[in-house]
């Protein structure tokens, strides 16, 4: 809050946010080593699912001591404890929501034994991502869903077998 110098007084306000959240996540990878080509490849294919639920309430501190409306009060720096009345209830921009949360991602790569030394590394992934908010205060609802392709290379040095340097490019 603002502090006032002369008075050695300063601002304090608050608010209770309540958020309950539900988390459901899901990761399946396959892996197979195969020879092709006369080189070895590790094939790495997997998904991932994840769906996440959110409700959040949030209430304004209002010091009803001082005031019905009134959402901030001044304590002193040598006691900073606010000993008033305080209620919480909403104010006009504080959030009531319901929000759902999807994303699936799915994944491919191969990575790809050139030599004793050298190892290469190709694949894609996919992912998804929507989004559901719905304001339980005024009933509007805000949506997105967005998607993305994400490409990935790389190439692995090992100059010893407890050592490698790699280095690789994606999106």
């Amino acid at each position: 809050g603002a502090y006032n110098d002369s008075t050695k007084r300063v601002a304090i306000s608050g608010y209770d946010n309540q958020t309950d959240r539900k988390n459901l996540m899901n990761q399946t990878d396959l892996t197979k080593e195969v020879e092709l080509a006369g080189m070895k490849h590790t094939v790495l294919a997997g998904m991932e699912l994840n769906r996440q639920e959110t409700d959040n309430l949030r209430m304004t501190a209002y010091f009803t001591d001082i005031g019905a409306n009134t959402t901030s009060a001044f304590v002193t720096l040598a006691d900073t404890i606010y000993r008033g009345t305080v209620q919480f209830r909403q104010s006009a921009s504080d959030a009531q929501n319901h929000s759902v949360a999807k994303t699936i991602g799915l994944y491919v790569q191969d990575q790809i034994e050139l030599s004793a030394n050298w190892q290469a590394v190709v694949g894609a992934r996919y992912d998804r991502f929507s989004a559901e908010l719905l304001n339980l205060r005024n009933n509007s609802t805000l949506e997105s869903t967005d998607s993305l392709v994400s490409p990935r290379a790389g190439l692995i040095y090992k100059p010893r077998d407890e050592m490698s340097i790699y280095a690789s490019y994606s999106i």
